[in-house]
């Protein structure tokens, strides 16, 4: 069996591992955007009930309404820490994701270039051969002519 094929089985193997990086890749890209709409939203939320509660102090507030939103604005506060949180490890995922299919491609491609050249070299050697037998048919031909 030529080295080419040989190689074919690798070359196969490396892009289902590309592929399967690919996929992961995505996979982080999306839960990283998804996290980060969570806290846009959750910060558009935050924006809006501090308009709310200005506009309410503004007004006139008793104690204990005061002291409501101040503890929901807490607790807003802690949610966007975490979901800051949670952000910034699906980002670390995602990057970590980009790296194992950048090194997996990179791989990929290494191997695609190997088989390709072992291809070329098997090619011209087989032109080689094929040229030599060419040659050496025209030369017994013109060496059976002579003698008749």
């Amino acid at each position: 069996m030529s080295r080419s094929k040989r190689l074919t089985s690798v070359t196969r193997l490396m892009a289902l591992r590309e592929q399967e990086a690919a996929r992961r890749l995505r996979h982080s890209r999306e839960r990283l955007e998804s996290q980060y709409q969570r806290l846009q939203e959750l910060l558009e939320y935050q924006a809006e009930y501090e308009r709310t509660f200005q506009d309410t102090m503004k007004k006139g507030m008793d104690a204990s309404n005061m002291h409501e939103y101040q503890r929901f604005l807490h607790n807003l506060n802690q949610a966007i820490e975490q979901q800051q949180q949670y952000v910034e490890v699906a980002d670390q995922e995602h990057r970590s994701s980009r790296q194992k299919w950048l090194n997996r491609h990179c791989l990929k491609s290494a191997v695609n270039k190997v088989a390709d050249r072992c291809r070329s070299e098997e090619d011209y050697a087989q032109n080689k051969r094929e040229q030599k037998e060419n040659d050496e048919r025209c030369h017994r031909m013109h060496k059976s002519t002579d003698r008749n």
